[in-house]
């Protein structure tokens, strides 16, 4: 065994003193990094009052939240008129101003048929009777009469009500039908208009025509460059994930603890103002947030 005298030992830690002499943050800054990070989780613990939230919370609707996270939902409506069937959209559709679906088919009969998940989860929309297919069965709901009925047996997936009948189609969607509309939410997957807004020159518009615009095109509307419509629309984006966490994380209003309410406007609703700020269109006197 090699036996080191101490003027070597001395030598050696005269020629390394950063292995002999470590500072005071190299020796405790990983202990103390534990305990700062035990004691904020206790602070969290206590400022959220987390035992009665976690208590108290709807964990049926877990699943809804995390899907819209990471989905979006398009909600056209049918409405049954002696004159037909018309289809209406929301004001703000992500699909724009003038939608026209490849998801909805018109037939030659009058009917309409709506592809919920392909060919597996449709609706048949006509002026007497809903016809539901989904889980390999199809489910004929008449509504010529005074209340929307189911024809034959009720699957687990439908329920019955009074003036309406819903169909849950699982993360795809859902259909409400009733005797004079039916409603049909169809999701997918990301977010909406993620890159260009239904307002932007660009929208609906194939990636090349947006590179040929972005890089030789004249300029399109207001005196805003391409790339400055791109950047404005991320930041609208942020707000809308701000909003949508707005929306999850209720504020002291809808039962947050007493000492979470005295925050002067809730934690959420400042990082959302923040958020919008940012997202505000600068130096366009006038001009709209979007694209």
């Amino acid at each position: 065994m090699t036996v080191i005298d101490a003027n070597r030992m001395h030598e050696i830690e005269q020629r390394y003193p950063e292995y002999f002499k470590r500072s005071f943050q190299q020796r405790f800054g990983g202990l103390m990094a534990v305990i700062a990070t035990l004691v904020y989780a206790l602070y969290a613990t206590w400022f959220f009052d987390l035992p009665k939230l976690l208590a108290d919370a709807h964990w049926e609707r877990v699943g809804l939240y995390l899907s819209q996270w990471v989905s979006y939902d398009v909600q056209p409506e049918f409405r049954i008129g002696d004159d037909g069937i018309a289809v209406k959209y929301p004001r703000f559709s992500p699909l724009g101003d003038d939608p026209h679906p490849n998801w909805v088919i018109n037939n030659p009969d009058g009917s309409v048929t709506v592809s919920v998940s392909g060919t597996g989860r449709t609706v048949a929309v006509s002026k007497t009777e809903t016809t539901v297919t989904a889980r390999g069965v199809s489910v004929p709901v008449e509504v010529s009469s005074g209340a929307p009925k189911v024809i034959g047996p009720v699957p687990s997936w439908m329920t019955v009500y009074d003036d309406n009948v819903l169909a849950d189609l699982g993360f795809a969607g859902d259909v409400s039908i009733s005797v004079d509309r039916v409603k049909v939410r169809k999701r997918f997957l990301g977010w909406a208009n993620f890159v260009f807004d239904t307002q932007s020159p660009f929208f609906d518009k194939p990636v090349g025509e947006v590179l040929s615009l972005i890089v030789s095109g004249p300029e399109l509307t207001r005196p805003i460059q391409p790339v400055a419509r791109i950047r404005q629309c991320l930041e609208q984006q942020r707000l809308a994930a701000w909003r949508r966490l707005d929306q999850a994380v209720p504020d002291h209003r809808h039962g947050l603890p007493r000492h979470a309410a005295r925050r002067p406007a809730g934690l959420s609703a400042g990082l959302l103002r923040r958020a919008q700020h940012h997202a505000e269109p600068r130096g366009q006197p006038g001009a709209e947030a979007s694209l």
